[in-house]
């Protein structure tokens, strides 16, 4: 899309130019060009060659354009917020990878260790009598996990994407969110969309 400026800052014009497929599956580029008054179609489906194809009244008496420029885009005011919540999530699935399957922490000399496909594992230690008085040391086995689970990064996560949302005016759409209203016409549904 380009908007054409006259030397006083007017819109003179307004460019769309994209491309579309024919019925035999090759590109066509369509330029279509608005004036105050008229539409032109321009594009080179005839032997891949620039022509007018129309040129007529679109009805209105200024250019059918809303045209807003902006310095920076929408989610510039959350950048910081995005950055941050990429950071704690990648960090987050770092410790999970680090910490979130148990470890087996053995005590004493282990006779056999069962392969990781066995069903049903058994771990043997052998029982050993020491000094002659009948006391007996024998190994042990426990596993080793995190007692805390990570609420604290689950709450700043939860809590950053809300703030990109709506600190950038970004309807949150997920499924979820939209199971929550009951039944949606169909209108409507199509109008999230």
């Amino acid at each position: 899309m380009y908007p054409i400026f006259n030397a006083h800052g007017n819109m003179e014009a307004f460019v769309w130019r994209f491309t579309s497929k024919t019925n035999e599956n090759s590109e066509v580029d369509n330029i279509w060009t608005y004036t105050d008054k008229t539409k032109i179609e321009i594009n080179n489906s005839l032997n891949r060659t620039y022509s007018v194809v129309s040129e007529k009244p679109h009805g209105f008496d200024r250019i059918p354009v809303v045209y807003l420029q902006q310095d920076h885009p929408e989610w510039e005011d959350v950048k910081t917020l995005i950055d941050r919540y990429e950071v704690a999530l990648s960090k987050l699935g770092s410790s999970n990878d680090y910490t979130g399957q148990p470890l087996l922490k053995l005590y004493g000399e282990l006779v056999n260790m069962p392969d990781r496909n066995d069903d049903g594992k058994t771990l043997r230690f052998p029982i050993k009598e020491i000094d002659g008085t009948g006391k007996t040391v024998q190994g042990d086995v426990e596993f080793l996990t995190a007692n805390n689970a990570a609420e604290s990064v689950e709450l700043e996560l939860d809590k950053l994407y809300t703030l990109i949302n709506s600190m950038s005016s970004t309807p949150n759409i997920d499924f979820d969110n939209l199971k929550g209203l009951g039944a949606i016409p169909g209108i409507a549904l199509r109008l999230c969309f």
